[in-house]
């Protein structure tokens, strides 16, 4: 049977660990890698395809084709995003 975790569950075991929680805005794509991730790959699909399978395979081999070097410099990136919204 799946686990399904709650915002709460989750506050709570960071809670227990000590672990800070920085405050977060709601609903902040900006914040969020993998939504750089997925709109660079969404413009590099095409706008339609004859079948499913093709979509499924034109996805999986451009997510392979993501740079290294593209990923990397969302992290680095990351800490001047945060303290921006943090401060």
């Amino acid at each position: 049977m799946e686990q399904i975790y709650t915002t709460t569950d989750v506050y709570n075991y960071f809670s227990k660990r000590g672990i800070e929680v920085l405050p977060w805005p709601v609903k902040s794509p900006g914040l969020s890698l993998i939504e750089s991730v997925r709109s660079k790959l969404k413009d590099k699909l095409k706008r339609s395809y004859e079948i499913r399978e093709e979509l499924v395979e034109d996805t999986e081999r451009r997510w392979n084709n993501i740079e290294t070097e593209y990923i990397v410099n969302l992290y680095q990136g990351m800490k001047r995003i945060i303290q921006t919204v943090v401060l």
